[in-house]
């Protein structure tokens, strides 16, 4: 159910958020945004690593360094040359992915319209909340028991 069904069944008027609801629906979604973003930067950086282990193998990196690479130790095993690369690339797919999921009609489809529908179900309770609360006043000023 969309907001254009609910508001054709009774007329509600239009609610006016304050400014912290307004502040509060902009960090919703820049908060929902990075998320994804962060998701899909992860699952990139463990594809890249994951590749870059399979493909290069050490001695293939020794001959292309011309030494012994420099292993992390967080990672056992794992160049720390790998970590760098699979890191920035990830962190440039991440940005792409942000910038074209906002910006692109069709990944703003699949990836920030349930968002917004969220969002409008959202405001719509809230709005069907301040007028059946608007209208309990209204009955107990009328009956003086407020």
């Amino acid at each position: 159910m969309n907001i254009g069904e609910l508001t054709q069944r009774c007329s509600l008027a239009p609610v006016s958020l304050n400014r912290r609801q307004v502040r509060n629906l902009l960090l919703l979604f820049a908060v929902r945004q990075l998320v994804q973003a962060m998701v899909f930067g992860f699952a990139l950086f463990t594809f890249f690593l994951v590749l870059g282990l399979i493909v290069v193998t050490p001695e293939t990196a020794k001959q292309w360094i011309g030494s012994t690479p420099a292993v992390s130790v967080v990672l056992p095993g794992v160049p720390l040359a790998l970590l760098g690369n699979a890191t920035l690339l990830a962190a440039f797919g991440g940005m792409y992915f942000a910038i074209t999921s906002m910006t692109d009609a069709n990944h703003r489809q699949d990836f920030f319209a349930p968002t917004i529908d969220e969002v409008e179900r959202t405001l719509a309770v809230h709005a069907v909340y301040l007028a059946v609360r608007a209208n309990q006043h209204a009955d107990h000023a009328r009956a003086g028991t407020y």
